[in-house]
């Protein structure tokens, strides 16, 4: 697993980085620890090199950790941010950014542990594989790249971030095999993946890509709910 740390102090980067490594010797495990004083450095290795979390300081100079969690999220939707601070008043302001985690440096080492094992439990449920069989083939798809599942008469289309599958079968079938992994049934014909939700309402759902899907209207308070539940345990982390 690939860790950015950005912290312009570098003994606190030190602590954690040194943290991390225990974390990792503790859970048999290896983690590749990058890191940075200020956010430019971050951006620039982001934007070049495969970043499976970052944890950020709240309080540094020139640009406050909440406004670069903001822009990477912007760019990143899938990236966890972890806050790491020595100020607990910013709990409040530092939830708007969604971050997977908010570690208290005075409670590092118990913190931080707690976020690596969410953290490991997450990226491994996102590596499990869907297989959809279309006759004699099959073909094996990563659940985390299903965008939706739209169900159409005897057969599914299956839009994901790279191809589409047409194959036949129950969309029930499918809503019960990815009930875990945070999908969500909003109409008789539609199931998708929260992940990749921008909005929703009582008028329909909208996607990151600005494609929009019907719900059903009679369930909107039950989907709403789900919503809230799914976006809460498999994008920021917290199981409900």
């Amino acid at each position: 697993m690939h860790i950015a740390i950005c912290d312009d102090q570098p003994q606190d980067r030190k602590l954690v980085a040194d943290t991390l490594k225990t974390i990792a010797f503790n859970l048999h495990t290896e983690f590749d620890i990058l890191e940075f004083d200020n956010q430019q450095s971050l951006l620039e290795t982001i934007n070049q090199t495969t970043i499976d979390a970052v944890l950020l300081d709240i309080d540094m100079p020139n640009q406050d950790g909440i406004t670069i969690a903001n822009t990477l999220g912007r760019q990143y939707p899938m990236l966890p941010i972890l806050f790491v601070t020595n100020y607990d008043n910013l709990v409040f302001e530092a939830i708007k950014s969604s971050p997977f985690r908010f570690i208290r440096k005075t409670f590092l080492q118990e913190e931080l542990l707690e976020a690596m094992n969410a953290l490991l439990t997450k990226l491994a449920n996102e590596m499990i594989l869907l297989e959809l069989k279309n006759g004699s083939s099959t073909s094996k798809c990563p659940i985390l790249n299903i965008i939706f599942i739209e169900s159409n008469r005897h057969y599914l289309d299956i839009y994901t971030i790279q191809e589409n599958y047409h194959i036949r079968g129950k969309l029930s079938d499918y809503d019960k095999k990815l009930a875990d992994y945070g999908f969500i049934r909003i109409h008789v014909s539609y199931l998708v993946n929260v992940r990749y939700i921008y909005q929703i309402s009582s008028k329909g759902v909208i996607l990151d890509n600005k494609k929009f899907l019907p719900v059903s209207r009679d369930r909107i308070d039950e989907i709403k709910l789900q919503y809230t539940r799914q976006s809460e345990r498999f994008i920021h982390g917290i199981y409900l």
